[in-house]
């Protein structure tokens, strides 16, 4: 399942939370299954303190470890999506 992971953070903590993510990417290349996927981003919004990214797992607990990982700089939280052609072909499948 993707989620956009939706997050806060004090503009002072900025240097840190970056670092943090750069050190996510090794993180995940030496333990694949602990954190979910990124596909999209991440993303500051300009002029505020907020940001997001697009990942992807089946793990519930990869989701976890993401929110723990960035605690407590960030408070991310996370919205599942689908595509409109899943969600097109369950309505049709409903019919």
């Amino acid at each position: 399942m993707k989620f956009i992971m939706f997050w806060n953070y004090d503009f002072e903590h900025l240097k840190h939370i970056l670092k943090k993510i750069k050190d996510l990417d090794e993180k995940r290349k030496e333990n694949p299954d602990k954190y979910p996927k990124m596909i999209c981003g991440p993303y500051l919004f300009h002029g505020e303190s907020r940001g997001m990214a697009v990942c992807e797992t089946d793990k519930d607990e990869q989701i976890l470890n993401l929110h723990l990982y960035f605690q407590p700089e960030l408070n991310p939280s996370f919205v599942p999506i689908e595509t409109v052609d899943s969600v097109l072909e369950l309505l049709n499948q409903k019919d």
